[in-house]
């Protein structure tokens, strides 16, 4: 192997491959190959055309004639590899029923996937997730395919009365794929290993836990999730901060507002009686909640699963309110190698250890089950908000509301409750 992490010798592979005179697919076929070589191992922005030139015997200007930029070049490398993955998941769905046992595959089958190529998976996710051509690209389509299966996996729950009608479903492959992203690039940076059953069975009873119907829930009790009416109040009030702030009380409306929150105007009266009573609303119980909370938090009277919900709701706030620095984190240095033996990196471990020994307190105290493994309700926290954050970043999305936030957070404690 040399320096470049390359193995054999490249100018004897070169020489020969010259000498094929391949068919111009064979020729495309070499220079995607070596470039899916190089670009794995020296990265998007350290590797040039003349690199893969040499590496693959196709004579630089020749590439140009099948590629006409390297982004052009490095976004086409997942299309043979999504290809085979969508034939597979699609033969594997087939004449299944059932939204557990298609989650279940669903997420063994793309773990298993991007544990085989390295190098592919490599590019894929410390590359192309942060290179806006690739959005754009053939490849990105296939990936929203697989995602969409997902989708109609868990709106298949949603039919047969499985899965809580009032669970967003975007929200719900954020975890899916955010966990698994969260999974793999450990094994990328650190070389840890996973078991793609082993995972899959553990990802899929987290995720079970979240979403599906419970016959009892504990009400009462700080943590609980919010009944749909309240976050369809809280939506309201959301919508008509904005509005107000931006209009003043005399240029809003109701119907403004209606339109706005995706409701019906009769909708909003069903919550407050008339425009004035929802200007008084606005502020809400945001100060009693802020001093209550707060209060607790000072004292040490918060029990596991309110800490719980006061770090998921900071943290949550944190990648919303620092957006230079949350774009820099996760378009920059998570994937990055030198990051993670960095000083840096060791401090954001703190916040995790936090987490963690909440999640072992809640065990402990019985607010939280005990048949999970903790490492892997890391990967669903850490990977749902990142992968909704890069999607924002990269798609240009909306800020998340605070009623989806607030249905992220309590899915992610749902998870876990005892």
């Amino acid at each position: 192997m040399d320096g470049t992490g390359l193995s054999g010798n490249t100018s004897k592979r070169t020489s020969s491959t010259k000498r094929r005179s391949p068919s111009a697919d064979r020729k495309r076929q070499l220079i995607i190959e070596s470039a899916e070589r190089i670009f794995a191992a020296r990265g998007f922005h350290d590797t040039t055309i003349a690199d893969i030139s040499q590496d693959s015997g196709v004579h630089e200007a020749s590439i140009f004639q099948y590629f006409k930029t390297k982004e052009n070049l490095i976004v086409t490398i997942p299309e043979r590899h999504l290809k085979e993955t969508l034939e597979g998941i699609t033969e594997h769905l087939q004449g299944m029923k059932g939204a557990e046992p298609k989650i279940r595959k669903l997420l063994w089958h793309q773990l298993r996937d991007l544990s085989v190529n390295k190098n592919y998976t490599s590019i894929l996710l410390r590359e192309l997730r942060t290179l806006p051509a690739f959005y754009k690209s053939p490849a990105y389509e296939m990936i929203r395919q697989y995602s969409a299966f997902a989708a109609d996996a868990i709106r298949e729950g949603i039919r047969d009365q499985e899965i809580d009608p009032g669970i967003e479903v975007i929200l719900v492959l954020e975890m899916i794929f955010g966990a698994i992203d969260s999974i793999v690039l450990r094994w990328l940076f650190f070389g840890d290993p996973y078991d793609p059953n082993e995972a899959a069975d553990a990802l899929c009873a987290l995720i079970k836990a979240a979403i599906w119907k419970r016959d009892r829930l504990v009400g009462g009790e700080e943590g609980d999730e919010p009944s749909r009416g309240e976050l369809r109040r809280r939506t309201i009030i959301e919508v008509a901060s904005e509005v107000f702030g931006r209009k003043g009380y005399g240029g809003a409306t109701i119907s403004e507002i209606a339109g706005k929150a995706g409701i019906a105007e009769a909708s909003i009266y069903q919550y407050f009686k008339s425009k004035e009573q929802l200007l008084l609303s606005v502020l809400g119980t945001w100060f009693i909640e802020l001093a209550d909370e707060l209060g607790r938090v000072f004292s040490g009277s918060l029990n596991p699963c309110e800490r719980l919900l006061y770090l998921l709701r900071r943290w949550a706030l944190d990648f919303q309110i620092r957006e230079w620095e949350t774009r820099v984190l996760i378009l920059e240095l998570y994937r990055n190698p030198k990051f993670y033996e960095s000083q840096e990196y060791t401090n954001t471990q703190r916040f995790w250890e936090l987490i963690r020994a909440t999640v072992e307190a809640g065990q402990e105290s019985g607010h939280f089950r005990r048949d999970f493994e903790i490492a892997y309700y890391l990967h669903l926290v850490q990977g749902a908000f990142e992968h909704e954050a890069l999607a924002r970043m990269m798609l240009s999305k909306k800020q998340p509301s605070i009623a989806r936030t607030e249905q992220m957070i309590n899915l992610l404690l749902r998870a876990i409750k005892a």
